[in-house]
């Protein structure tokens, strides 16, 4: 009888094995990897793995699908909340055109504020979870891992289909997206609204220096030392550069080109920013060929800040 236990614990072992091992048999394959990391991984690097020697092994295997079971159950259960909020009519956006005291506001409120606290607490159990298989995988193997099976890259792969990104693109995205959730979460607590209203506060403050300088004809890098001081003065400034900064600290600028990443900033619900800054660069190249003057260049920026700083003051695009 003991035998024939013994015998059924390594057969499930094994299988657990098998069903993560990818066609090297070193971890889950992960389709955001090949591009930029052709070939299997060096189990022997310690520059690579963080020290560790070894693949991970069918018993390593075992253990982080055992540690995967412990959280589906209550990730799941959030995803659910999460969507059904979600497909709320008080989630869809509403820029600037309701009063915050009327109930649609205040119902909008609510709900919006549930997804952000339900989206953070899916963050805070997949940092758990990911920290348990750490004790199992190399860094390489736990990458992988999240690539392929985490929510947070299955909720990634949603968000950008319209994109189409490809695979090397997908990891920079991938790593793009935890380094802006960990500003997200030490700063706001989660709270993308009360994040983008402080950053974009901070952001006003900085536009309306260039404004001015614009105006009065003098470079930005001339006004810098404004700029830099009023950073280290003005925790919302401050808040709102360093955040403008994570998406060159993720690499992720050294993997898509210019053009593929405004594309993404913008995004199919900024459609309208990206032709106001199309038409300030159309404006900053006709300067450069000579076919307007400075002063037509420098009105093509200021018109640029006023529509965004009147749109986001909640007046709405001008016709």
């Amino acid at each position: 009888m003991k035998t024939l236990i013994v015998s059924l614990s390594l057969f499930a072992v094994i299988l657990a094995y098998v069903a993560f091992r990818p066609s090297d048999g070193t971890s889950p394959a992960s389709p955001a990897l090949t591009e930029q990391n052709a070939g299997s991984p060096e189990t022997t690097s310690t520059a690579r793995d963080g020290g560790r020697r070894q693949a991970a092994t069918a018993a390593d295997w075992a253990a982080v699908h055992a540690i995967a079971e412990e959280y589906a159950e209550e990730v799941a259960s959030a995803v659910a909340q999460r969507d059904e909020l979600k497909a709320s009519e008080y989630y869809r956006p509403n820029w600037g055109s309701t009063d915050p005291n009327s109930e649609w506001a205040i119902k909008k409120n609510e709900v919006v504020g549930g997804v952000y606290r339900i989206e953070k607490t899916i963050r805070d159990l997949e940092r758990e979870q990911w920290a348990k298989m750490s004790a199992y995988l190399s860094p390489y193997e736990l990458r992988q891992y999240k690539l392929e099976y985490s929510q947070s890259a299955k909720d990634l792969r949603v968000e950008t289909a319209w994109f189409e990104p490809s695979e090397s693109e997908f990891l920079a995205l991938f790593q793009d997206k935890w380094i802006k959730a960990d500003f997200l979460d030490e700063n706001f607590d989660g709270n993308i609204a009360d994040m983008h209203m402080t950053t974009w506060r901070g952001r006003e403050k900085i536009m309306k220096i260039k404004r001015e300088a614009t105006r009065e004809r003098r470079s930005w890098a001339s006004v810098q030392p404004e700029i830099d001081q009023l950073t280290a003065d003005d925790e919302e400034v401050r808040l709102s550069q360093e955040r403008r900064q994570l998406s060159r600290a993720s690499g992720v600028m050294t993997v898509l080109s210019n053009a593929r990443w405004r594309e993404y900033q913008y995004g199919p619900d900024h459609q309208w920013e990206r032709e106001l800054d199309e038409k300030m660069f159309h404006a900053k190249e006709l300067h450069r060929n000579g076919q307007i003057t400075a002063e037509q260049v420098n009105q093509a920026i200021i018109d640029n800040i006023d529509a965004k700083l009147k749109y986001y003051d909640g007046e709405g695009l001008a016709e």
